[in-house]
């Protein structure tokens, strides 16, 4: 019986010591494997590819700055974070065809959204400026026709024409005297209603 208990107490003595060898001989390698890893990789151009071989995303410089591009299974650009060539921050969502359909950028610390018709013309724009917000409300052409903003004069409704020229205003806005030809600020509750000259046609209060 003493002999079996010394004979597995030499067993445990030697497996602990082979077991403690192999830890020592593993983590230099383990170190190597770690260090193996750089901290920083550099390229021009990187490109995740598709199980059939298309590039479905790209990272890239081009001449204004960093682009970070999404493509579908066509290669055309879906989404796209890139700065402008004006250095704003711009994100666009585009349709099947690599055609913007909606962009949100930042551009002198304003925010701006814009929705684009199927033509590639201005349909809803959102922005923030320093007088303060704008919802406009564009034609087929592009061209404002109803702009709903706030200002430090309260809130205002414009209707334009083709031309950009306003037609009805709900708000405040500023009228030419016929007598003086002095601008004037109306109330903002004012309703005025303009020719295609400018002219006043109608004003309540």
């Amino acid at each position: 019986m003493k002999t079996d208990w010394v004979t597995k107490g030499l067993l445990v003595f030697v497996g602990s010591g082979l077991w403690a060898m192999a830890l020592m001989h593993g983590l230099p390698a383990a170190r190597a494997q770690t260090s193996a890893i750089p901290d920083v990789i550099k390229a021009h151009k990187f490109e995740l590819i598709d199980a059939q071989g298309k590039a479905r995303a790209k990272l890239y410089i081009d001449e204004y700055g960093p682009v970070l591009a999404l493509n579908d299974a066509k290669g055309k650009h879906r989404a796209v974070l890139y700065i402008d060539s004006f250095g704003g921050t711009d994100l666009a969502i585009n349709n099947a065809n690599g055609e913007p359909r909606a962009v949100l950028k930042v551009l002198g610390g304003s925010p701006e959204l814009i929705l684009y018709d199927a033509n590639g013309n201005y349909g809803v724009v959102l922005d923030i400026r320093k007088h303060g917000p704008d919802l406009d409300l564009c034609d087929a052409n592009g061209n404002d026709r109803a702009v709903l903003s706030v200002d430090k004069d309260g809130p205002g409704l414009d209707l334009l024409d083709a031309n950009g020229n306003d037609r009805a205003v709900l708000g405040s806005t500023w009228t030419v005297s016929k007598v003086t030809g002095a601008t004037n600020p109306t109330a903002p509750s004012t309703i005025t209603l303009f020719d295609k000259n400018g002219s006043v046609l109608y004003q309540r209060p």
